[in-house]
């Protein structure tokens, strides 16, 4: 009978450490699970990554601002497309490379400005003045006379590259404020180089006449939307970014050749479902960040589903 009893609780005992064994296993799972879905979540964020495709619009515009810098002649360059086409990241992510093969220079400023986050437009008057150290004050109209000063000035200084985004949010808060800029930046020798970026294909057409009629019109770019295999390879991109850093800071020490359950963690689309995404989204707007918003909020909804059950 103690025999029995003695085997009973070495039973116990064994199956004690064996369940503690699988709550720590499905615990660590767990963790590796969440860790995973927060780095993927992380990289489905709009804006927050490298350029995937756009080759040809990137090229463009370096040798647009190629053009610029080595000749000292300014113009301006107004970039438009619907929402979602990669404008404004395109835009930032060559100033990014110009501003560091330039880091030295110290003839080269750069501004850069959300109209629409504004709360008054005249305030880019005071920005710009601000940037060119000149003597900028609460007064917006004695801020763009300084301005004008400046850019009419034959004397050697340094070039502003000056990138607006939604520009188009001026022509109906300010429109002579827009019709400044866009005269500023073709004056011959200003030294001020102008990025407008809009939604609006047609806007220097309808509200810019008058520099029309002084042959003062700008290089225009449009972005158009995105095909379906675009799409797809923006948001596998993000996934297989999401997946190499969770690898690098999670399971850098651990062999390639994890347990399946590993290898389920970082699978969390299937390949049709993504072009299947794409597809739907190519057809209705190409917009790659109403794209990635699906993939993001189907994170969340796989997540419940696993909790539920």
């Amino acid at each position: 009978k103690n025999k029995k009893k003695e085997k009973i609780k070495e039973r116990k005992i064994i199956e004690q450490i064996l369940d503690s064994q699988n709550q720590t296993q499905n615990l660590k799972k767990k963790e590796k699970k969440d860790e995973f879905v927060k780095v993927l979540k992380s990289k489905l964020q709009v804006g927050s990554e490298e350029v995937v495709g756009r080759e040809n619009e990137i090229e463009f515009v370096e040798s647009w601002f190629k053009q610029q810098m080595t000749q000292n002649t300014c113009s301006c360059l107004y970039v438009s497309g619907k929402p979602g086409t990669g404008k404004t990241l395109c835009i930032s992510t060559i100033l990014n490379k110009i501003q560091l093969e330039n880091q030295h220079t110290k003839n080269l400023k750069f501004l850069s400005l959300n109209c629409m986050s504004l709360s008054q437009p005249c305030l880019i008057y005071h920005f710009i003045a601000q940037i060119l150290q000149l003597n900028y004050s609460k007064n917006h109209e004695k801020d763009k006379l300084e301005i004008d000063s400046w850019i009419k000035s034959t004397s050697d200084r340094l070039t502003l590259i000056c990138v607006l985004d939604e520009i188009d949010g001026l022509e109906t808060r300010d429109l002579k404020i827009l019709q400044t800029l866009f005269t500023w930046a073709n004056i011959p020798n200003s030294h001020f180089i102008l990025i407008g970026i809009a939604n609006q294909l047609d806007l220097t057409d309808r509200i810019l006449p008058h520099l029309n009629s002084k042959n003062f019109k700008p290089t225009v770019l449009n972005f158009k939307a995105y095909q379906s295999n675009e799409l797809f390879n923006i948001i596998f991109n993000r996934i297989q970014q999401s997946i190499s850093e969770y690898l690098d800071c999670v399971i850098n020490s651990k062999k390639k050749n994890e347990n399946e359950s590993d290898q389920l963690i970082l699978q969390p689309f299937e390949k049709s479902a993504v072009l299947y995404c794409a597809k739907k989204v190519a057809s209705v707007s190409g917009d790659a960040r109403l794209a990635l918003e699906i993939c993001r909020k189907s994170v969340d909804e796989a997540i419940k589903d696993i909790e539920n059950n």
